[in-house]
């Protein structure tokens, strides 16, 4: 990338920010989303800045907190979350969760993630469609190294964008899985938690070679 184009770049990315910033960190936070208190707006800013998803899919259901934020600010797209069970404290009554753009699907399996086809089938996907990709997908679910690398070599082909994973707990979990995904010639954006007595877990960020948000942030 030449000077011109960086310096384009960075103008584009200093105006949209200024504009997205509020929105997306209002919604985060005002959605009771535990994303807010562990700083994590700061990489859904760099992600939307460029991208305004169609669909998206985020492992980890719990309350329904962050579903409804996307549905917020994203009333366009359809919002998909696999768990293993319905917390008792899920809104049941949310409007938002209720809607068509939502659909949720509670596996009692181990692990829902890994039943990659059948939970696609359950949530209406043909899995057999090569044009189907979420445009974002979030790990949020089981917070195991082991789990969130087997969940990526599982559902990396079903991501057109961008692939996060929250919640990596160590420098050294964070480490062995971006040696996996390097090795399978994805590019990475990772940051720390700002949360208080926190700031051993991270967030990163999966992109393509040559996307956008991967020639911005990644390496």
């Amino acid at each position: 990338m030449d000077l011109s184009n960086s310096q384009a770049l960075d103008a584009q990315l200093e105006r949209v920010a200024q504009v997205e910033s509020s929105t997306i960190t209002f919604q985060i936070k005002a959605s009771g989303s535990d994303k807010y208190q562990h700083g994590y707006q700061s990489m859904y800013h760099k992600i939307f800045t460029f991208y305004h998803p169609k669909h998206i899919m985020e492992f980890g259901i719990k309350m329904g907190h962050s579903h409804e934020c996307w549905l917020n600010l994203f009333p366009e797209a359809m919002v998909y979350g696999l768990d293993i069970a319905k917390d008792p404290m899920f809104h049941s009554d949310s409007e938002h969760l209720n809607s068509s753009k939502a659909r949720l699907l509670f596996d009692k399996r181990s692990d829902e993630r890994l039943h990659y086809r059948t939970s696609l089938q359950q949530l209406g996907i043909d899995d057999a469609d090569p044009n189907f990709q979420f445009d974002v997908i979030i790990d949020d679910g089981d917070h195991n190294v082991g789990a969130q690398i087997g969940s990526f070599i599982i559902w990396r082909n079903k991501f057109k964008h961008v692939y996060v994973i929250e919640d990596i707990l160590s420098e050294e979990y964070l480490w062995a899985i971006r040696r996996v995904v390097h090795g399978l010639g994805y590019i990475t954006h990772v940051e720390k938690s700002s949360k208080i007595r926190d700031d051993s877990q991270y967030i990163l960020a999966i992109a393509r070679k040559d996307s956008e948000f991967g020639n911005a942030y990644c390496k």
